[in-house]
């Protein structure tokens, strides 16, 4: 994609046959440097190109030995690091690169240079040497004259690194990244800290589905649940989704599973006056008991699935007369909502995302005929989505999930962030093949994605957000989980999730959270956790490691909390027991010499403030 869109600009020749693979010249290096800058040297022959001044230049300190042969990685980083401003605090990264005190001094900054600016890939050392292709020319020309595209650095220690010291802490702040895209999961109840180990901090989680008819099963009487589930969430420091079903019954849908939301004892129509005032009291004190008990930092949906739970699912009068008694009630509610919220102070912490079901044949009747959708988005913060249509030749395709996200938003987002909250491939129980539709369906959806990502059209611009159902298999959704129901295995899926996780959130202006300050830290630092995407966490740097490759790392806190870490990028690791000890043994992970421990807090809680008395691998 990098190359299209410098096709785009004049920088490469348009063609079908790009050959990605083939070898770069350093004269071809320097020339896409050139038209990336903007300088008009695209009809020059090579000899013009590489004038007197230009060859001087490049042939300085012993840099280029040729400027006819094919350029090599630290070349390129040296030709990176002279077109762009020198970085803030990049000494640091020479940590990353193993081979650094071999390099030539002039390759010694220019490496660490492009290492840190994110203009070049650094997954694997002793690479240095080896030609560069056309395809990793593209993208480090595209990086460098577009700052959003470059590479997330593993960790960026600012003011906090300290050359001297071989162990010690930094302070890193994230705050929400407004072009940032949320990617989470349904983790199956409680289950937070397998979602951590398998795809490290996500900052929102789908959590509990609650119903009216459970909680009030004497009149006037309510047996509020724990709000565990959603405990949990903020516990693995993420944003809490979660529903209240309150008006379906089978008055508006005869085939609605789980019985009806409204309790037996009212009149089983959300129309009807006396239940629609029982249903508000009762939202009030649900929405009271909910903030009370988990602080906030909630989007709650009211009437999940709003399309399947009210039966407006059809085209003809029946079921828009249906939508607009909905509509009018959910006004009601949210104003409800939010009152309730207010009364105790946590307006600030209180969304409320309307979830919509498939795109079904009364919302292809378009706008016009859909103006309850309208009232029902826009009293909404957030729009979300639950999708599961798929394509009936090809289950692997991504299209009809595509085009039910693009009509979602073209038509009925008002350009609000729309989150799809539920997504997921079925199958048979045992049946490779369908394990392999599972598999090639999620990397062809990040495929798009992706894509979608680089031509700076995230499906159109307001998908903020994406969950998979599920991480596990469960009895009622069998093979749409990424794990077996006892995680005893991963299926192919679960690579192809991480990897298409990964790749974008390895992009600046794509990853969740901005980093914003980073300063040294020791005993008795306080960390501040707001919400999934606005939070405080450390950084342990062990420059000095010599063990085996595993260890403990005992954190210290001022009052009972949880703690995750991730080693070196890479393996994640938590402790979900609320205490104020922890002992978190590393099995493996670390590497000989230089290591860096990212270490995130949670609490039942949030927002939430913690003291961090000590850190220490033992």
């Amino acid at each position: 994609m990098s190359a299209v869109r410098l096709a785009a600009q004049g920088v490469f020749e348009p063609t079908p046959l790009f050959q990605p693979d083939r070898a770069v010249t350093v004269t071809e290096a320097v020339r896409g440097i050139f038209l990336t800058a903007g300088r008009n040297v695209g009809g020059l022959s090579d000899n013009e190109l590489m004038s007197a001044s230009v060859r001087s230049l490049l042939l300085e300190q012993g840099v280029f030995g040729s400027l006819s042969g094919n350029i090599t990685r630290k070349q390129l980083c040296y030709l990176a690091d002279r077109a762009c401003l020198d970085g803030a605090n990049m000494e640091q990264y020479s940590m990353l690169v193993p081979e650094y005190n071999s390099l030539a001094a002039p390759f010694q900054k220019a490496v660490v240079q492009a290492v840190g600016l994110g203009i070049v890939d650094y997954d694997e050392p002793g690479l240095l040497d080896d030609t560069v292709s056309r395809a990793e020319l593209a993208k480090v020309l595209y990086r460098l004259s577009n700052p959003g595209a470059r590479v997330v650095v593993p960790y960026d220690l600012g003011t906090g690194y300290d050359p001297v010291q071989n162990e010690y802490l930094v302070k890193n702040s994230f705050a929400d990244n407004p072009g940032g895209i949320m990617f989470g999961f349904y983790s199956n109840y409680n289950h937070q800290d397998k979602t951590f180990t398998h795809f490290g901090k996500r900052a929102v989680d789908r959590t509990d589905f609650y119903k009216w008819a459970l909680i009030e099963q004497s009149q006037g009487v309510y047996t509020m649940p724990s709000f565990r589930n959603d405990m949990s969430a903020h516990e693995a420091g993420s944003t809490v989704i979660c529903n209240i079903d309150l008006s379906a019954s089978y008055s508006v849908n005869s085939q609605l599973s789980g019985g009806s939301r409204i309790p037996s004892f009212y009149t089983q129509n959300i129309a009807n006056p006396a239940t629609r005032q029982a249903a508000k009291t009762f939202l009030n004190q649900f929405v009271i008991s909910m903030l009370t008990a988990i602080h906030g930092d909630v989007w709650l949906s009211i009437d999940y699935e709003l399309d399947y739970q009210q039966g407006i699912t059809g085209t003809g009068s029946t079921a828009l007369a249906k939508a607009e008694v909905f509509a009018d009630w959910y006004e009601e509610a949210v104003a409800q909502a939010r009152a309730a919220a207010a009364s105790i102070g946590a307006s600030d912490r209180l969304k409320l995302i309307c979830i919509y079901n498939n795109i079904t044949e009364r919302h292809k009747l378009g706008k016009e005929q859909n103006e309850w959708m309208l009232r029902v988005s826009g009293a909404s913060d957030l729009i979300g989505l639950d999708t599961y249509q798929f394509d009936a030749v090809d289950p692997s395709s991504p299209n009809t999930t595509l085009q039910n996200i693009r009509f979602l938003i073209n038509n009925y987002s008002l350009g609000k962030p729309v989150f799809v909250v539920e997504n997921g491939m079925d199958g048979i129980v045992g049946d490779s093949t369908s394990l392999t539709a599972q598999e090639m369906y999620w990397k062809n959806l990040f495929c798009e994605f992706r894509f979608s990502l680089e031509k700076g059209d995230f499906l159109n611009r307001n998908l903020s957000g994406f969950l998979a159902w599920s991480l596990f298999d469960t009895s009622i959704d069998t093979y749409k989980g990424l794990l077996t129901q006892n995680a005893a295995a991963a299926k192919p899926a679960l690579a192809a999730v991480q990897e298409g996780i990964r790749l974008i959130e390895k992009q600046r202006q794509f990853a969740p959270s901005v980093l914003v300050s980073s300063i040294p830290a020791g005993a008795n630092t306080q960390i501040s956790v707001q919400s999934g995407t606005d939070y405080d966490r450390l950084t342990f740097v062990k420059k000095n490691y010599t063990g085996n490759g595993s260890a403990t790392l005992r954190v210290e806190l001022e009052t009972a909390g949880t703690v995750m870490v991730t080693v070196n990028g890479k393996k994640h690791i938590s402790d979900m027991n609320s205490t104020q000890f922890h002992f978190i043994t590393i099995d493996s992970g670390l590497n000989i010499g230089f290591n860096y421990i990212d270490i995130y807090l949670g609490a039942s809680q949030t927002p939430f403030t913690q003291t961090v008395k000590s850190v220490t691998l033992l």
